[in-house]
């Protein structure tokens, strides 16, 4: 075996090292070639957090020397509690965003154009896996009361998203009319327009009861004491996706590419709401409330994959 190893060796070697790998000029592309393309890299999500919780007024109280927002009402006489203002829980900042970095791959299929071979149209799908995001406080502000101005920190929260974008692609490849280089590098750019599937995930905790005391904010968990232990919520997000990219293409022979690029995708919008899908009380009836949204989100994705024509 190790000896016919080093025969092959001997035999190709001076072919790989040689022939293949020397710089050959031009071909004649007529185009009207049917494309495959299969790419994997990294995407990071940028985007602005909204707070998405409208009006919602609790009042703040003080107890035993401190500010709370769910006073023990158990005892109010050993307990007992004072109102020293309201804070609208819908104007208080965001606090954290996404911005890890995931895994992203796709596939793309499409045509060179007869007569134009500089221009590719493609039908392109790209996923992006989960990114997640972590806050505690998940909401902070001041507020104004009685005893003078109190920072409120509101909630804590764990939240995922992963997204399916498919688009058609119109490509534009940098080279001299027909004339495609066999073994060379040409630059790339493109322009898509499509559809962006997001599953967003939202795990909510109160650990100070912040919310205990709205009726509504009830219906997605169960209550225990003064804290509300809310259902994990999952929400489906169907949008509009624009996509641009720019790369370039090695040609490793006449019909198979060496690609690496970058693209940046633009989804307006993706929102984390509680649901209450766990509530097994009867007539519940589906429930749904917006907590917070990533607005003007651009996924930045950078990738390498092989490109065959046919």
């Amino acid at each position: 075996m190790k000896r016919l190893y080093l025969v092959l060796t001997a035999v190709l070697a001076p072919s790989l090292l040689l022939a293949n790998w020397e710089p050959r000029g031009p071909y004649r592309d007529d185009g009207s070639r049917f494309v495959i393309s299969v790419r994997g890299g990294v995407a990071m999500p940028l985007a602005t957090m909204r707070n998405d919780l409208g009006d919602m007024l609790v009042g703040i109280y003080e107890q035993d020397g401190g500010v709370t927002y769910a006073p023990d009402t158990s005892n109010p006489v050993d307990n007992p509690f004072d109102l020293i203002g309201t804070v609208d829980l819908g104007t208080l900042n965001m606090n954290g965003n996404f911005n890890q970095v995931s895994l992203a791959y796709g596939l793309s299929a499409g045509v060179v154009m007869t007569g134009n071979t500089n221009i590719r149209f493609e039908a392109d799908w790209l996923r992006i896996e989960e990114s997640s995001f972590s806050s505690n406080p998940l909401f902070y502000g001041d507020v104004d009361t009685t005893l003078g101005v109190v920072s409120n920190a509101v909630a804590s929260a764990r939240a995922s998203m992963n997204s399916d974008i498919i688009s058609a692609f119109v490509y534009y490849d940098f080279f001299e009319g027909r004339l495609r280089p066999e073994q060379g590098f040409i630059p790339y750019v493109g322009l898509g327009l499509g559809y962006a599937s997001t599953k967003s995930v939202l795990m909510l905790s109160d650990p100070y009861g912040d919310f205990s005391g709205d009726v509504v904010m009830g219906n997605f968990g169960e209550q225990t004491g003064q804290i509300i232990d809310f259902y994990t919520s999952k929400t489906n997000n169907r949008n509009v996706a624009l996509s641009a990219a720019i790369g370039g293409a090695y040609g490793l022979g006449q019909n198979v590419y060496f690609d690496i690029g970058a693209r940046a995708s633009y989804v307006p919008s993706v929102r984390f709401a509680l649901n209450n899908v766990r509530d097994t009380k009867p007539n519940a009836g589906f429930k749904e409330m917006d907590i917070f949204s990533v607005r003007n989100l651009i996924f930045l994705n950078a990738y390498a994959g092989l490109r065959f024509e046919f």
